[in-house]
């Protein structure tokens, strides 16, 4: 019984996953871009038709201090303003959003302290 149990619980995967982080500039161009999982690593085409496209949808979105989602190509992208770039962190569709708000929030904070006065 425990080892069928604990297959089931492999098979479910509990662990969260991102499947990718991006920082696009004010005009849509890649600063830096993780892609993880087999997600869009076909090719630098596919890539950048993503981005693009994650841009569009984002671009006239207001400044906050907070973090916003949407969904795209079935994909739950959680972002926020960095000045003049936005932060982007992208799981599936089954993923906790909470967890990527909190990926987001650690990566918005670290980058926030790296470049403090520059």
């Amino acid at each position: 019984k425990v080892t069928a149990r604990l297959k089931r619980m492999d098979e479910m995967n509990l662990t969260p996953v991102v499947l990718s982080v991006l920082i696009l500039d004010g005009e849509g161009r890649r600063i830096i871009a993780k892609y993880n999982k087999g997600f869009c690593q076909n090719s630098l085409e596919i890539q950048q038709k993503f981005e693009q496209k994650l841009f569009k949808k984002t671009k006239n979105s207001p400044v906050r201090s907070d973090a916003d989602i949407i969904m795209l190509d079935n994909t739950i992208c959680i972002y926020r303003a960095a000045g003049d770039a936005k932060v982007y962190v992208v799981g599936s569709m089954d993923e906790n959003e909470i967890i990527l708000n909190m990926v987001l929030d650690a990566l918005y904070t670290a980058l926030s302290t790296l470049f403090r006065g520059q």
